[in-house]
């Protein structure tokens, strides 16, 4: 929970357009959606 919510902090004071990847995209599509679904972002 704490990795989404600073995630979260960290996503919402980044100039837009953002660019996320790992690996192979799970991670990253992984904490943008928790973060979504919990009204984070």
């Amino acid at each position: 929970m704490a990795t989404v919510e600073q995630f979260a902090a960290f996503y919402r004071s980044m100039p837009k357009p953002i660019l996320m990847f790992c690996g192979t995209g799970a991670r990253a599509k992984l904490l943008y959606q928790s973060a979504l679904m919990q009204g984070l972002l």
